[in-house]
């Protein structure tokens, strides 16, 4: 295997050795507690696709998981990797540092490029611990009114020590001056964002000063950048680090690292509007909301959403700019195809001001009485019509009908439509149609298929049944001397069979092992290859078995030959060609084995 980055070619013996010290059921719990035995197996919700019926499953003995509602499927390493929205490399990293094997000796020369982020990354974490100690040691005025001015917006010593909020001093130059003794140049305290050079002074100074700081996490849990808030009225009130090559304010998300294991346990997200709307969530033990960077939700939040979350809901300012930014940041998570809804809070409230004033529950029954985006659009159009204007507001509302991937939520919004307008709803399916001409891009012509669908379903055919045989008792591939892979008439049977005999060349194959080999050498039959895994059982006598299916097999074999030698020997009789003596005494073997089978 070749890992993109962090890991050059790891031997299939160091991978086979993470997998023997871990346990797939183990490591499949720490993501789903809910997880539970089921006889030989183990049973709970799908992580990957909503469903209400537990159809998800995991083979201790195979070390395998498979859907059978969402067709998801693999090894731990596939696991990992889809859960976490890791590359393999990564996947293998994260294995390999739970089961305690080192990967030093594998590690891929690092490039110039490589070798900056990590200097970057040093930068980062240093300045994080040295704003945090700043703010924690009080030792200045200005630390001690920072104290105050959190302590003021009610936040709590341990959201504030979990976040790991900081202070930065006046001066310009209490950073810089440690950083630099630190060994770290300006030239990367630059590229990190957190010096700039001023060319009035012709020296570096530091980015942030006088400002309680708020560390930018990205989903490892690393810190790419940092949120500047000013305790009076200076402008701009809110300071986030510049672009770098560690941060990007349109790929992050301000506590979605703190809250990752909340989303997934909920595989639900909110998405609140600041720093202190996140923090006041969070202490009030709602852990799943987090909160774009003064900027509006963009398509790389949306897929980074996308891995961890079934489900979000947008509760931003109830200010016209929050309720335009709400219904904008809506439609783009809907057109990449993720439910959802939107939420409000009473008496232009903001979520942080809610939460201290009527606490978790009130916030959540709020939560709990979002409106898609269609019924929020619907009810915000009413408040402001006038008599005459639901032919209007039936065309504004169906360019975001026509955005809708969903075909069956579609037709579900032109109903709903329909009936609060009152209007014909073959009349609205019409404009609707003439709406997706004119928008093309935005009116998919066939349904979208769900993220992570099955393979289509080969017949259960006897191929199919050789093939869960061997998965089940591998060892009995190298017994299949007589069968050659060309005898195999469905494709996916050929390569795993071939696969198979490949890996136990060398040595015979342990019946836990077989699975996961097979998946990375063949990732593209990964889903189909965990069904029949699962599905496979024991049999009283798997030699008498095997006989059986050999000569079944030997039979089918002969049987295709004779088709073959068929259209040849009528040719013959016909005078088309020529008469050929080991056409013809080939054909007489075959009928006389297939006679005698």
């Amino acid at each position: 295997m070749i890992a993109e980055k962090s890991v050059g070619r790891v031997p299939e013996n160091v991978l086979d050795a993470i997998r023997e010290r871990l346990d797939i059921v183990d490591v499949v719990r720490d993501y789903i507690p809910q997880l539970r035995s089921l006889g030989r197996n183990f049973k709970a919700l799908c992580p990957f696709h909503q469903e209400k019926t537990s159809s998800f499953m995991v083979s201790q003995e195979k070390q395998i998981f498979h859907c059978f509602g969402c067709g998801a499927g693999g090894d731990i390493y596939k696991f990992v990797m889809q859960i976490d929205g890791l590359s393999f490399p990564e996947a293998v990293e994260k294995c390999a540092a739970r089961a305690g094997v080192s990967l030093e000796s594998y590690k891929a020369r690092p490039t110039p490029r490589d070798r900056e982020r990590e200097e970057l990354k040093k930068a980062m974490a240093f300045a994080q611990k040295f704003y945090r100690a700043v703010l924690t040691r009080r030792q200045s005025a200005e630390a001690v009114a920072a104290q105050k001015y959190l302590e003021g917006r009610k936040v709590s010593a341990e959201i504030a020590e979990r976040f790991g909020l900081g202070w930065a001093p006046g001066g310009g130059s209490a950073f810089l001056e440690e950083a630099l003794g630190r060994d770290f140049s300006p030239e990367i305290l630059s590229r990190a964002g957190l010096a700039a050079y001023r060319e009035s002074a012709g020296k570096y100074r530091d980015a942030f000063w006088k400002r309680v700081l708020f560390p930018i996490r990205d989903p490892k849990g690393e810190v790419v950048g940092f949120g500047g808030r000013v305790l009076g009225d200076e402008e701009p009130k809110y300071l986030n680090s510049p672009e770098t090559p560690l941060f990007s304010k349109g790929k992050v998300l301000y506590g979605f690292f703190e809250g990752l294991a909340e989303i997934r346990r909920r595989k639900k997200l909110v998405l609140l509007e600041g720093y202190m709307d996140v923090l006041a969530a969070h202490q009030f033990g709602i852990g799943c909301c987090v909160a774009p960077l003064g900027t509006a939700v963009t398509e790389a939040h949306g897929l980074l959403i996308k891995r961890y979350a079934q489900e979000v809901i947008l509760l931003f300012d109830p200010d016209p700019a929050g309720q335009r930014a709400s219904m904008r940041s809506a439609e783009l998570l809907m057109e990449l195809g993720i439910p959802v809804s939107i939420a409000t809070l009473p008496e232009a409230l903001d979520p942080d001001e809610f939460l201290h004033l009527r606490g978790a529950a009130a916030f959540e029954k709020r939560l709990e009485a979002a409106q898609d985006l269609i019924d929020f659009q619907l009810e915000a159009a009413l408040r402001e019509a006038g008599p005459g204007d639901k032919p209007k507001i039936a065309a504004e509302l169906l360019h975001t009908v026509a955005k809708q991937p969903d075909q069956i939520l579609k037709g579900e919004w032109i109903r709903r439509l329909s009936n609060r307008l009152d209007l014909d709803e073959g009349s609205l399916k019409a404009e609707l149609e003439r709406t997706s001409k004119k928008n093309p891009s935005s009116a998919p012509s066939r349904i979208t298929p769900k993220q992570g669908g099955r393979e289509p379903e080969a017949p259960l055919n006897f191929e199919t049944e050789v093939t869960r045989f061997l998965l089940r008792y591998p060892n009995y591939a190298r017994e299949a001397a007589g069968l050659k892979e060309a005898e195999f008439a469905d494709a996916r049977c050929r390569q795993i069979f071939d696969a198979m005999r490949q890996l136990i060349k060398d040595a015979p194959l342990e019946r836990r092992s077989v699975l996961p080999r097979l998946i990375e050498a063949l990732p593209e039959h990964s889903e189909w290859l965990t069904s029949l895994g699962l599905e496979s059982s024991e049999f009283l006598s798997p030699q008498v078995e095997w006989e059986a299916i050999r000569k079944r097999f030997r039979r089918q074999s002969l049987l295709r030959k004779k088709e073959l030698l068929d259209v040849q020997i009528r040719a013959m009789t016909e005078g088309a060609v020529p008469a050929d003596a080991e056409i013809q005494k080939e054909y007489q073997r075959v009928l006389k084995e297939l006679k005698g089978s």
